[in-house]
């Protein structure tokens, strides 16, 4: 019975704190846009409320008006704009020796069997390629078919998940990397 009313107890605690967060995050973030900002997540603000992560998350997405409105911004920020490595490896992704331009078209988001959301979209390849690490040998990017297929078949692995990368840490930025599922990426 102890053990009862000691997790009754614990849980009336955690949804106070979460309630308290919720409000005061709200506050400061609404006052972080006013002032220009981009509301952040970080360690500072889960051991300062004592909430989980995923919470947070949940309330960040909430306060930009629900996973909707979230897709919509993330699908903005990556839809049909020339994207290079150089600009991803500024956001503090790595990308190897590959060096290349390329494009984001048809991002659609749908519900995950998980429970989260999976993202589904074309990558288009524009200009570029990668120098291999083994030999140093250079392959155009433009030109799959030149590469063998065991080959081609770990390049394209790798641009894809480079690509995951980025969407995965724009999608934190708006806390809705918890709910992110699959990224399903299809070469143009």
């Amino acid at each position: 019975m102890r053990e009862i009313i000691r997790k009754v107890l614990l849980e009336t605690d955690y949804l106070k704190r979460k309630e308290f967060a919720k409000k005061t995050l709200f506050k400061l973030w609404d006052r972080e846009k006013s002032m220009g900002k981009q509301p952040v997540i970080n360690d500072v603000i889960t051991q300062t409320f004592g909430v989980m992560a995923y919470d947070l998350n949940e309330m960040l997405v909430e306060w930009y008006g629900g996973v909707d409105k979230v897709y919509e911004i993330i699908k903005n920020r990556l839809s049909n704009k020339s994207i290079t490595t150089d600009k991803i490896q500024e956001l503090g992704v790595n990308v190897g020796n590959y060096d290349f331009t390329f494009e984001f078209e048809n991002i659609k988001i749908r519900r995950s069997r998980s429970g989260g959301y999976d993202l589904e979209l074309q990558m288009n390849i524009i200009d570029g390629g990668v120098e291999l690490m083994t030999d140093g040998e250079y392959i155009d990017l433009m030109n799959p078919s030149s590469v063998n297929d065991d080959l081609w078949w770990e390049i394209s692995y790798e641009i894809k998940d480079i690509a995951g990368d980025l969407i995965y840490k724009i999608s934190k930025e708006y806390g809705f990397d918890s709910f992110l599922g699959d990224i399903i990426i299809d070469f143009i």
